[in-house]
């Protein structure tokens, strides 16, 4: 017991990563969009708990560190492959395209970082936000609806955008300390 209330935190961030997977299964086996949106928004929820906890029960870790932004990144990316495949318009492409690039090169500008310089970069406010659009943009596109014009789509759409201005400013702020460390 003293082992998994050590490591509850990550344990929660372990099951956000593996998450990922089991909803992409999940998306093409359950019909009922609300279930979904449900699901969805739990795993979502597991960012802020595994947080909390690892701060309130002072369980904050370079594992956690490390797979917590992993974890939201393989979410989300997983997520946007499987509305694009169902929405396939350039409207949703634009924004997707920017998400994963900008996900896929952070990721490997802090793996880098942390075998150059064996140090981790927290993660910074303003990428918090910009996941929590992502998320609930993400929330709102997981339905049963092929309309482009359906009020849950053009709201998860508009959420989806309006995530750009903080993955830009999250993705210079990167950028900048990474380059800051490199100086070094």
């Amino acid at each position: 017991m003293n082992v998994i209330k050590k490591n509850i935190a990550n344990i929660i961030t372990i099951f956000r990563l593996i998450s990922a997977i089991i909803f992409a299964i999940l998306y093409y086996k359950i019909n009922n969009k609300i279930i979904l949106q449900i699901i969805f928004t739990i795993i979502s929820l597991s960012d802020i708990i595994d947080g909390y906890i690892a701060r309130k029960l002072k369980q904050e870790s370079k594992l956690g560190e490390i797979l917590d932004p992993i974890a939201d990144k393989l979410l989300v990316i997983t997520v946007i492959i499987i509305i694009n495949m169902k929405l396939s318009s350039i409207i949703i492409i634009i924004p997707s395209v920017i998400i994963i690039i900008r996900e896929i090169t952070i990721t490997y500008i802090r793996t880098k970082t942390i075998k150059k310089h064996d140090k981790n970069i927290k993660v910074i406010y303003i990428a918090k936000i910009k996941t929590m659009l992502q998320m609930i943009s993400l929330i709102l596109l997981i339905n049963n609806s092929y309309d482009l014009m359906d009020i849950e789509n053009i709201f998860g759409i508009l959420f989806l955008y309006i995530s750009i201005l903080p993955l830009i400013i999250s993705f210079y702020t990167y950028v900048k300390i990474f380059t800051l460390l490199d100086r070094k």
